[in-house]
């Protein structure tokens, strides 16, 4: 079982046993659903990536009395769950162990696999966008998903480079990067060139950050009073869009004094991690992927009251 990064800082929000109702919007490999089963609760999981829908299968046999498996994107929980609410509702936002593991599913630069990146296995891949996009659509990219300052660069060398030769593998375009990068590549020190580059195909791949912030915008209709929402983050963009959801208390946006006729807005959470809760030394041990997550928490306002 894949054992999810700052899970017992997250259990630690919740009773020892509690007969909760927990949406899990990122099912993956069940780490964080299965915790929950093995608290009490009653579980419904989502993702559109086709081998966590299979995987999921051994949970359903496991707990078959609480656990469901939902097939889709979290960005549709407003109209597949309209009728229905929960206890808490958690994110995991971005590529999971398994898919980075998976060198068939292109998302590392560290395997030799097809330039691919979907997580849902349908739609353009990463080979698409960096063989066919103009170079100004790709610095773009780099430098907005990626925070790349040497965006421009690379996206001048790639559509050099693909004139005579298409990028088709992962090593392929991690290595040209290495080749090309404005700095000295020392793996003890310092992240890989490609990383930055790699995270922001990714994130276009898969329309990663609006998949997040259209999913959040419908949290708080589908939360109980006193309900719970938890989003676990792996880097800038996607805490920010956490950060500012709660920041502007569930609102699409915080109202200005300068505002005409502003309309009365109700404070929809009480925000539970003033500051970003981050891996202990002893989880880095353990998982040194969790160097870059950051766990958000905030309850629904209107508490009534939970029966545990």
């Amino acid at each position: 079982m894949h054992v999810p990064v700052l899970l017992n800082p997250i259990l630690d929000f919740f009773p020892s046993s509690c007969q909760l109702s927990v949406l899990d919007c990122t099912f993956g490999r069940g780490g964080y659903s299965k915790a929950f089963l093995e608290k009490g609760c009653f579980v419904t999981a989502l993702d559109r990536d086709i081998e966590a829908q299979l995987y999921s299968e051994t949970i359903t046999q496991e707990f078959p009395k609480q656990f469901e498996f939902i097939f889709g994107q979290f960005s549709q929980i407003g109209q597949i769950f309209k009728d229905k609410k929960f206890d808490v509702i958690l994110f995991d936002i971005g590529v999971s162990s398994p898919q980075l593991d998976q060198a068939e599913r292109g998302f590392s630069f560290n395997k030799q696999g097809p330039l691919d990146m979907r997580m849902g296995q349908s739609g353009k891949t990463a080979a698409d966008i960096i063989n066919y996009e103009s170079e100004q659509n790709l610095a773009n990219i780099f430098y907005h998903y990626g925070e790349e300052t040497a965006s421009r660069k690379f996206a001048r060398l790639i559509c050099q480079y693909r004139q005579t030769k298409l990028f088709e593998t992962t090593k392929e375009l991690a290595d040209f990067i290495e080749r090309n990068s404005p700095k000295i590549f020392k793996k003890a020190k310092k992240i890989h060139p490609a990383t930055k580059i790699f995270q922001a195909l990714r994130i276009v791949v898969n329309d990663e950050l609006n998949e997040f912030e259209t999913a959040l915008k419908d949290c708080h209709h589908l939360l109980n009073a006193g309900g719970s929402l938890i989003m676990v983050t792996f880097h800038s963009l996607e805490d920010r869009i956490a950060k500012n959801y709660l920041k502007n208390n569930g609102h699409e946006h915080k109202q200005s004094k300068y505002e005409r006729n502003p309309q009365p807005q109700t404070n929809l959470y009480k925000i539970l991690t003033k500051k970003p809760i981050t891996a202990t030394a002893d989880e880095l041990k353990i998982n040194p992927r969790a160097s870059s997550a950051k766990l958000r928490v905030a309850k629904r306002t209107e508490f009534i009251g939970l029966v545990c």
